[in-house]
Formats: C-alpha cells, structure tokens, sequence
C-alpha cells in the first residue's frame, strides 16, 4: 500500500520546462502555465520564486 505526502521545495528559479528533473519526479511534464506558475501532474512550480509543492507516492513502512 502506497500513502501520499505533500512536498514542499525551493530550487532555482525560472527554471524551465527541460529543468524540470531538479525536482526529482518522473515523468515530469508542464500540463499549463498560467501567471508564472507551471502546472504539473500532482503540484505546481512558481517561477519567480522557484517554490514547489507537490504530492508524492510513497511505500508505507508497516510495523508490529
């Protein structure tokens, strides 16, 4: 079972679409870009600011 966790990251800024590994997803690709804000599966990414919010899949850790 998968679990979800939201991501929050600065990278550079004015990154463009070719830059878009940095933020270590695959499959990375822009779906819109709309007033300085690239829109992506899952998050989106503030050129200006080089802020990022994204959510994640990630294997739960199960313990007993």
């Amino acid at each position: 079972m998968k679990q979800e966790i939201q991501i929050q990251k600065t990278i550079d800024a004015n990154l463009t679409e070719e830059n878009g590994p940095a933020l270590n997803l695959k499959r990375f690709q822009v779906q819109k870009e709309e007033r300085g804000v690239y829109y992506f599966e899952n998050g989106n990414y503030t050129l200006a600011r080089g802020e990022s919010q994204f959510t994640k899949k990630k294997a739960a850790l199960y313990s007993k």
